[in-house]
């Protein structure tokens, strides 16, 4: 019983110490969508290289695996997550 505790308190100390690279953003409603993130919806699935023919309005990072990003946290900016592929994963206001 000892052993098996001790297993499984090891086992969730390591899982707590697992963390993505996305930054911890509150959820954003659609009212708080200032930088127009619901627009670019359709750049999900595709290759981060067709930002190279965008033009945005707003402020804009592009984000990868092991990007260094600052925490603070703008509203009028667009954030487009990709993956290790180029993929872009996600586009959300922050």
């Amino acid at each position: 019983m000892r052993r098996s505790l001790m297993i499984m308190s090891t086992a969730v100390m390591a899982l707590s110490a697992c963390k993505d690279d996305a930054p911890d953003f509150p959820a954003l409603a659609v009212a708080d969508d200032q930088c127009g993130a619901s627009e670019f919806v359709d750049l999900l699935g595709q290759h981060k290289e067709v930002l190279d023919r965008v033009r945005f309005a707003v402020p804009m990072r592009l984000i990868g695996p092991g990007t260094m990003v600052t925490k603070d946290f703008r509203l009028d900016r667009l954030n487009i997550l990709h993956d290790e592929a180029g993929i872009i994963t996600r586009v959300y206001c922050g």
